[in-house]
């Protein structure tokens, strides 16, 4: 039955810590669509109109609704419920963080409704108050269209407890690209905190001692959706984000970069899509609208160049890390992860799928990698200070720590020749 109860609810950071948006969907078109919010300490609740949006693809119709909520206060804990027609939903609530303190965050690609293994764990850690957001790089639901849309709306209302009560951040993989990741841009909002602009494909955030980008690694292997062109624009938008970045008062304040997106810039294995013979198009780029391995805009000079120091990807189903790493090259010092010599990649790639690697990968894990697991799970990352990143890999289906290490540094690492 088609109504216009708000469900699927999540949120998603705002253009800086004092905003917030809030997503949900309804399936009956609603001439009165709001967010109520209020401050635990106040007794008035806030109002927050929704713009809401038409979102039909093939048999799916949709409307979806977009609140940002201003005016909040580093620090306090909000309540807040969404409304249309005079029907509100259930009460969810999220604090606001505040900048420069420590940042939890919990990391992973490749999610799905069907085995997702990590969604009670995920469930049961935000209930806890374990993170301050989530990031979710990619391959979400498997698919959000399949089912003519259902598998999207049920992955959604099945993870409403986690991202209706932390902000859910994504960035597009393979499994989102139907019709040119329709259902993926529609359903999401995430804002870039430097223009303000909703950019579901690349954005930037900053949040306590780091800044974080999210970028669209699909721009380099859909030539059908993504001419030379487009990969061209977001390579350019990188380039000033990380210049921004690293002007001198803005590394001083959030000295940690950090990137993420789905497919990896180094493969555990070659295949013809992701790598061949070690060469990536995220590594070397994409030239013309084919996939031609002679190429540009690749991103690993790059990313080098204006100093990151931590590479996140999914897609793979298993999770690695590697020493740092660098045109092939990797650093394996004793004390390799402090003022690491170049970026780290992490690939957290199995929260919840239908298949993994099998054990015998092990057997030809190339030499940069450092840790490796195939256990369902998800990676927790803690900014602690402008000095110390701590992470640890947890099996949700072991219900253990499996990985733990942490990165140093007390002097910047930009620029690197």
């Amino acid at each position: 039955m088609y109504t216009s109860v708000p469900e699927q609810i999540h949120l998603s950071l705002g253009a800086n810590p004092t905003e917030m948006m809030v997503t949900f969907t309804t399936f009956r078109k609603s001439d009165d669509s709001l967010v109520a919010f209020r401050e635990l300490s106040e007794h008035e609740f806030r109002v927050s109109q929704s713009r809401v949006t038409y979102f039909r693809d093939k048999k799916y119709k949709a409307f979806i609704h977009r609140a940002k909520l201003t005016g909040l206060t580093p620090g306090a804990t909000y309540e807040y419920k969404c409304k249309t027609d005079g029907q509100y939903s259930d009460s969810f609530s999220f604090k606001v963080h505040t900048p420069d303190t420590p940042l939890k965050v919990a990391i992973y690609g490749d999610l799905g409704l069907k085995n997702g293994v990590s969604t009670p764990k995920l469930k049961n850690d935000v209930q806890k108050g374990l993170y301050d957001t989530i990031f979710h790089i990619g391959d979400i639901a498997y698919n959000l269209n399949s089912d003519d849309g259902s598998i999207g709306d049920d992955f959604m209302n099945h993870i409403e407890s986690i991202a209706a009560n932390v902000p859910y951040q994504v960035c597009a993989g393979n499994h989102e690209k139907k019709r040119n990741f329709t259902h993926y841009l529609n359903r999401f909002s995430m804002i870039d905190s430097r223009s303000g602009q909703m950019n579901n494909h690349y954005y930037s955030q900053d949040m306590g001692f780091a800044h974080f980008i999210f970028f669209s690694s699909e721009h380099y292997f859909y030539p059908k959706y993504f001419t030379e062109s487009h990969i061209k624009w977001q390579y350019e938008w990188l380039e000033n984000d990380l210049r921004e970045a690293n002007k001198p008062h803005n590394r001083a304040k959030r000295p940690w970069i950090i990137t993420l997106a789905h497919r990896p810039m180094y493969c555990v294995e070659n295949n013809e899509r992701d790598c061949f013979e070690n060469e990536s198009f995220l590594r070397r780029g994409r030239s013309g609208d084919d996939l031609d391995r002679e190429s540009n805009y690749g991103l690993e000079d790059l990313f080098y160049r204006h100093g990151v120091d931590i590479q996140f990807y999914g897609h793979k189903h298993l999770y690695e890390r590697s020493y740092p790493l660098y045109n092939l090259k990797s650093s394996k010092r004793t004390d390799i992860y402090t003022n690491p010599k170049a970026p780290i990649h992490i690939t957290t790639g199995v929260a919840g799928t239908t298949n993994r690697p099998n054990s015998d990968i092990e057997e030809i894990l190339p030499d940069w990698v450092a840790f490796y697991s195939r256990d369902y799970g998800y990676t927790r990352m803690n900014v602690q200070n402008k000095t110390h990143l701590l992470f640890e890999q947890y099996s949700a289906e072991n219900d253990k720590i499996v990985d733990h290490f942490v990165v140093s540094k007390d002097k910047q690492n930009f620029p690197r020749d």
